[in-house]
């Protein structure tokens, strides 16, 4: 059944007064004001990140200075050194500082003629106010301040949010933050995209109208599902030129990836495409877990085919008519794990001697199955060692720390994992041995340590006490094996010098 033409008319009018007037105000009033709260909790969580990632380190270097690793201020002007080389963000622009509670600064890298300057005493009015900010919010408790500061090294000042984190036993204020313009000129550039697809969308909304009024109602039903397919490729051509990988599941499958995602994960065989390393089952794990928890949430994703690649994943689950759609945004990140991954490897190794530090022991608690179903622990102890420390001095103790852990190397299988468990004291685990091999690798070392030692001008035969247990005999967990041969260490050693202890 048709309509009048004066009705249609009408109709047109009317409908398309009323869908102007709705895209014109539904962004204003409702997309807008969240568009800019998404951004500015996004960029908060950005820093926030960062943050736990420099805070980590930190407290990694208070760690080894507590162990006696390394003194307190070596740990400490090893990790400012490296916070303030760790820039970042989409121009690596983006920085960290540190204060002290007083409001003293310890690491800028714009700004290295204020490190040890109190920002609070100083007659420049911008550095004064900021710090000024900084440490009442750090004494007040907050994580977020707010203040007018320099950018990037120029003489102009713009407002800065800046997130900010207190380590207690240092006290250090640690910080870092985004300009407002920035997070201004974002949002600036989400709308003007926002609108353009929304004019496209509006146009073709309308010209669908008028087909509406103007076809019969089998005809509207058809059209209209052919504009809308149109339109759903226009987006997806749009998403398709954007170079970041996306990709979007409906119903926990995969439904439209972008060039870019295809570009990045998947290979050829003989014609038929292929993704590397599980790539959709990882993405389709992270599907279910937004479904179930219907909100937008940030992971991180570890591959490993030709080599091993970091990526931070995005992901916004919609609900829609009781179908859940989830979009994923994918930025590689592999170059900053590569960063962190030789911070834990500085951190997890003995500077004096080379051997793997304590630090390495959290993860073998976690991993002993690796060891084998028999391994053996191994506590050595270097004999006399206070006397030859206290009768040639602290070079020549480092000498035979060094010595030691060389002969200790020599000694033992290569799969054998060495540690400096602190001062003289040394943790050897031997993977798949038992006992009595255990003791044979003990008693070569002995041996070895019999040929004379020269330490400058003096020369020495060292010699160790070995304590030794065994899994599953003496213990389940590692930390049970290691209190087993430290016991027997000590039998060892009351023994006389060069003993071992089994038992």
């Amino acid at each position: 059944m048709r309509l009048g033409s004066g009705m249609n008319l009408y109709l047109v009018l009317i409908i398309s007064a009323i869908a102007f007037f709705t895209l014109l105000a539904y962004p204003i009033l409702f997309v807008f004001p969240k568009l800019n709260k998404l951004v500015h909790d996004y960029q908060l969580s950005n820093l926030n990140d960062q943050l736990d990632l420099v805070m980590s380190l930190v407290k990694l270097y208070h760690s080894d200075s507590i162990a006696d690793l390394m003194d307190e201020e070596s740990a400490k002007k090893e990790v400012l050194k490296q916070i303030k080389s760790f820039l970042y963000g989409p121009e690596g622009k983006d920085y960290f500082f540190v204060l002290d509670t007083n409001g003293v600064v310890l690491a800028h890298p714009y700004y290295p003629e204020l490190e040890g300057q109190s920002g609070l005493e100083s007659d420049d009015v911008v550095f004064k106010k900021a710090v000024g900010n900084i440490v009442q919010g750090a004494r007040q408790g907050k994580n977020c301040v707010e203040y007018e500061w320099y950018i990037y090294g120029e003489r102009k000042t713009q407002r800065k949010l800046t997130v900010i984190r207190v380590f207690e036993p240092w006290s250090w204020i640690i910080g870092t933050g985004f300009y407002r313009q920035v997070l201004t000129e974002q949002i600036r550039k989400i709308r003007m995209n926002f609108w353009q697809v929304e004019g496209i969308f509006a146009t073709s909304f309308l010209l669908i109208l008028i087909v509406q009024v103007m076809k019969r109602y089998h005809l509207e039903k058809e059209q209209l599902l052919n504009k809308f397919q149109q339109e759903k490729e226009r987006l997806h051509a749009i998403l398709s030129s954007i170079p970041t990988p996306i990709i979007i599941f409906e119903e926990l499958e995969p439904t439209f990836m972008n060039e870019a995602f295809k570009s990045t994960f998947s290979i050829e065989k003989s014609n038929v495409e292929v993704f590397r390393s599980n790539i959709l089952e990882a993405l389709k794990q992270f599907a279910m877990e937004a479904q179930k928890k219907k909100t937008s949430m940030n992971r991180s994703l570890r591959l490993n085919d030709v080599q091993e690649r970091w990526f931070h994943v995005h992901i916004v689950p919609r609900f829609e008519n009781g179908i859940c759609e989830v979009i994923f945004v994918l930025t590689e990140i592999t170059e900053h794990m590569q960063e962190i991954n030789l911070w834990k490897t500085r951190a997890e190794t003995d500077t004096l001697t080379g051997l793997a530090n304590r630090s390495i022991l959290r993860e073998l608690e976690e991993h002993t199955f690796v060891l084998g179903k028999n391994f053996c622990v191994l506590m050595l102890d270097v004999d006399d060692f206070k006397q030859i420390n206290d009768k040639y001095g602290h070079t020549v103790g480092d000498l035979v720390l060094k010595e030691f852990a060389k002969r200790l190397s020599q000694s033992v299988r290569k799969d054998a994992v060495l540690i400096r468990y602190g001062g003289d004291e040394f943790l050897t685990i031997i993977p798949n041995i038992d006992v009595e091999n255990a003791l044979r690798v003990a008693k070569r070392f002995q041996e070895s340590l019999k040929q004379k030692f020269n330490a400058l001008e003096v020369t020495l035969i060292l010699s160790a006490s070995i304590g030794i247990s065994e899994f599953p005999k003496d213990g389940h967990d590692l930390q049970s094996l290691i209190d087993s041969a430290d016991k027997r260490l000590y039998k060892a050693k009351a023994s006389g010098k060069g003993s071992i202890c089994a038992d």
